[in-house]
């Protein structure tokens, strides 16, 4: 019957086995090994690698880079990759048997023991005064001397020095140039008596007079109106107003305009309703047609609808055949 060893604690194990039943090694690829009677061959005393003493491993092959085992006629160590086929196989030694037996070691010397004196340090005694301590609530016999405090420093020289930083000042300073100290009488620097200035007047000197005010520009006030050529009646137009409607007053369509021209022969003067208006920006005048049947004429040139056109103190206005001149002074 043919065996195998285990390569780890060198126990017989049937071929095939899986794991060691000693300990448990794992036994894939180890070699068989003949039983008694086989003839000579892998693992016998002839048998050249692999075999008996002369095999180098004690009847394992084995590889000599990792020694994991390895299977007769390989060519590289399955587990590092050695190459077999030249190197030398070499006697795996198992691992010496680990011990149980724990070790015992000498325990460490034991410190030394301190050195007493051979009498114990007296305790240290309280020194007292020659005699105790007044109670807190002793007055002293008398009253403490009043604090004498220094007489008020002595105005320093014209030139001296600041008080703050010692930079040089002048008796005209009213702070210091370098720090910008206050340089008061309180801080020690003198300071120049203040006199009083006394004004006085005499009764006999003439008052001075303020001269008077320039008189403000007169703004000419305008008067805006409206006078009729035919009859000289005169048309005063709204002050205060910038903008005064000309036309002819209808009760039925709501017509109310600023100048009526219906008592001055606006209706049989061919004069609209809504016939012109006059506008008034600041100091100009203008006028503009409302988009009339009969047009708007200045200085008998005819007024575009809806465009205003300047109007001049003295213009002729001629709204469809009513003739009207424009004045404001």
């Amino acid at each position: 019957m043919n065996t195998i060893n285990c390569p780890n604690c060198g126990a017989e194990a049937p071929v095939g086995s899986a794991f060691c039943d000693s300990c448990g090694n794992s036994l894939a690829g180890v070699a068989a090994r003949p039983g008694p009677g086989s003839g000579a061959g892998f693992g016998s005393p002839a048998g050249g690698f692999g075999s008996g003493p002369a095999g180098g491993f004690g009847g394992q092959q084995r590889c000599p880079g990792c020694g994991e085992s390895v299977m007769p006629g390989e060519a590289f160590c399955g587990n590092c990759g050695t190459p077999l086929s030249t190197s030398a196989p070499t006697a795996f030694v198992p691992p010496p048997p680990v011990s149980s037996a724990p070790t015992w070691s000498p325990p460490p010397p034991p410190p030394p023991a301190p050195s007493w004196p051979s009498s114990p340090p007296a305790p240290p005694s309280p020194s007292w005064p020659s005699s105790p301590p007044a109670p807190a609530d002793s007055w002293p016999s008398s009253p403490p001397a009043p604090q004498s405090w220094g007489a008020p420093p002595a105005p320093q020289p014209a030139g001296s020095l600041c008080p703050n930083c010692s930079s040089p000042i002048q008796p005209s300073d009213v702070f210091c140039d370098n720090c910008g100290h206050a340089l008061t009488p309180g801080s020690g620097f003198p300071s120049e008596p203040q006199i009083p200035v006394k004004f006085e007047s005499d009764p006999h000197l003439p008052m001075p007079m303020t001269p008077p005010e320039p008189p403000a520009p007169v703004i000419p006030v305008l008067s805006p109106r409206l006078v009729v050529q035919a009859s000289g009646a005169t048309l005063n137009l709204t002050p205060g107003k910038n903008e005064y409607l000309i036309g002819r007053e209808d009760p039925v369509s709501g017509s109310f305009p600023d100048v009526d021209l219906v008592p001055y022969g606006g209706e049989e003067g061919g004069v609209s309703r809504r016939h012109a208006q006059i506008l008034r920006r600041g100091g100009q005048f203008s006028i503009e047609d409302l988009n009339s049947v009969n047009y708007t004429f200045v200085n008998r040139q005819k007024v575009a609808p809806g465009t205003p056109h300047p109007l001049q103190d003295g213009d002729e206005v001629r709204l469809g055949r009513v003739v009207l001149q424009f004045k404001t002074n």
